[in-house]
């Protein structure tokens, strides 16, 4: 429904049900096209009260449109993983590939950016030191 709403340019339905039914889905997609739009101010605000509750993929979301706008520092301390998420590789590929879009060089792993002071072990292929 959300991509059927995007497609008919019905944004504006999104936005509103993102803030009056706080649905994750129409926020999460009308960000993403407000961003397209050049619309930071208004995505961030959109995903905010997700973001302000610790919701970790708001996180992500407000990550990207951080550094869309130019501040890659603060987005990327705010979704570095701890300790508790250095087991998920999925965590360490997310934070890898934010990074590279923040345009920050890092080492290549097996095909796959990992930071080694970020992902540790996890991100290095066996036996590497």
């Amino acid at each position: 429904m959300v991509r059927t709403l995007l497609d008919l340019g019905q944004v504006e339905l999104l936005i509103r049900a993102a803030r009056e039914r706080g649905d994750w889905n129409c926020a999460e997609a009308a960000a993403r096209d407000l961003c397209a739009a050049g619309e930071f101010d208004r995505a961030l605000a959109l995903v905010d009260p997700f973001t302000d509750i610790g919701w970790r993929a708001a996180e992500w979301v407000t990550a990207e449109i951080m550094i869309l706008r130019g501040e890659g520092d603060e987005a990327l301390a705010m979704v570095r993983p701890d300790p508790a998420e250095l087991g998920d590789g999925h965590v360490c590929a997310r934070y890898a590939e934010l990074r590279t879009r923040h345009r920050t060089e890092t080492p290549q792993v097996s095909g796959l950016r990992c930071l080694p002071d970020v992902c540790g072990e996890y991100g290095s292929p066996e036996g590497s030191p």
